[in-house]
């Protein structure tokens, strides 16, 4: 009985040390990263990364660790369906994919053409380019922002259905569906001549247009008239649960909070030596790609923020689903949730010899690799990789 008693004891003991042990190591703090600072404003933070303090560690990651239901997906090879890409939309069972000056094409996640959404012209339900789309799957409803000028709505067969803020012309427009069926709209604006700086579509498809931000406004007109800084770009990534977009003008990335109509900067990045850099904000973290630059050369193109941890750090990401193949550019491919990759088929098969050629390819990479590149025709469409964003980052493989 005292022997029993005994070995209870001890049992308990160690026990008892595993989950101080564990308790300590849960507890335990990162060290402080110097290269991030804050200034809050309300219950709005604006994150400051200091590039030039970045540890160059560059930290190596598996896109498992982003994204959940990963696809590979070959567009139909048809006449009609063939695409260049630009920007791409994803839904949970459409790609949308907007073209330059082609008619904005649909498919489904097996690849399948569905059609185009309206067509070139400048007659109703007609645009000129498309600049940015937002789908709403659950409504279907489809609307298309032209590079200068009204925004139209279809539904999913491609049939126009109306205007959304009919009378307000809108510059390089970033828009969004929200959850209540609502709609939300930004763009390029110029002092002296665009009254707005965002337009919000009811329910009731009432229009509420809100007033410029007047730091965020570019030149307006020069003394002919004509429109100064129109060749400026706009940015919307979609991944929060309010609008976000960055300006080329502008170094920073902003958020609009429709319910307030306020808006507030969340993100820059200092001492990039004017190395031109794109932002993008998910949950979890701010994602930086950054342009080659003369001046200032970084170990990756990508920098992490990661917001739970408040820790930055360089990555280098390889697709753990498809054989290792390097993802370039992670923070411009996630938008809307999800993450996209767009492949001509023969720049596909070149990545995919170049990892087969490398000493540190598995037999497990190598047999995945060959079947995907069996599987590729390298006149036909292009090829996809698709997945949907985790609402958590897994650190699980995250190493230095």
């Amino acid at each position: 009985m005292v022997n029993k008693i005994t070995k209870m004891k001890n049992a308990a003991i160690i026990v008892g040390g595993i989950i101080l042990v564990f308790l300590i190591n849960a507890c335990r703090s990162l060290p402080e990263d110097h290269s991030l600072s804050y200034e809050i404003s309300k219950s709005d933070t604006l994150y400051i990364c200091d590039a030039s303090l970045i540890n160059r560690d560059v930290a190596q990651t598996k896109l498992s660790d982003w994204i959940t239901d990963f696809k590979i997906v070959h567009l139909e090879d048809s006449d009609s369906a063939l695409v260049r890409g630009w920007r791409t939309y994803i839904s949970d069972n459409y790609i949308g994919i907007s073209d330059e000056a082609s008619p904005f094409k649909l498919f489904d996640h097996q690849g399948q053409f569905l059609g185009c959404i309206g067509r070139i012209g400048q007659g109703p339900g007609e645009y000129k380019y498309v600049y940015d789309a937002a789908l709403n799957e659950k409504n279907n409803r489809i609307c298309l922002g032209d590079m200068s000028g009204p925004l139209q709505e279809y539904d999913i067969k491609g049939n126009f259905v109306r205007r959304l803020g009919e009378g307000f012309r809108l510059n390089k427009p970033g828009m969004r569906y929200e959850k209540d069926g609502s709609f939300t709209t930004t763009h390029l604006v110029f002092t002296g001549v665009t009254g707005f700086q965002y337009l919000r579509v009811e329910k009731d498809s009432s229009v509420v247009p809100v007033p410029p931000v007047q730091t965020m406004m570019l030149a307006g007109e020069d003394h002919k008239g004509s429109t100064i800084g129109f060749n400026n770009e706009l940015w919307s990534w979609n991944n929060m649960p309010y609008l976000t977009y960055q300006v080329s003008a502008f170094d920073t990335l902003y958020a609009f909070k429709p319910d307030t109509h306020e808006t507030y900067p969340s993100f820059t990045l200092k001492n990039h030596q004017n190395t031109f850099c794109l932002y993008n904000e998910t949950p979890f973290c701010f994602l930086v790609f950054v342009f080659p630059g003369t001046d200032w050369t970084p170990p990756t193109n990508t920098i992490m923020v990661n917001k739970q941890e408040k820790q930055s750090y360089y990555l280098d990401v390889k697709n753990d689903f498809a054989g290792n193949l390097p993802v370039a550019q992670l923070a411009t491919s996630i938008k809307n949730g999800w993450y996209y990759q767009m492949f001509e088929p023969y720049k596909l098969l070149e990545l995919i010899d170049e990892r087969l050629s490398g000493s540190d390819c598995s037999d497990k990479d190598r047999k995945v690799l060959e079947e995907l590149k069996n599987s590729i025709d390298e006149n036909g469409n292009n090829i996809m990789f698709i997945g949907k964003l985790k609402e958590h980052f897994d650190k699980g493989s995250l190493i230095y």
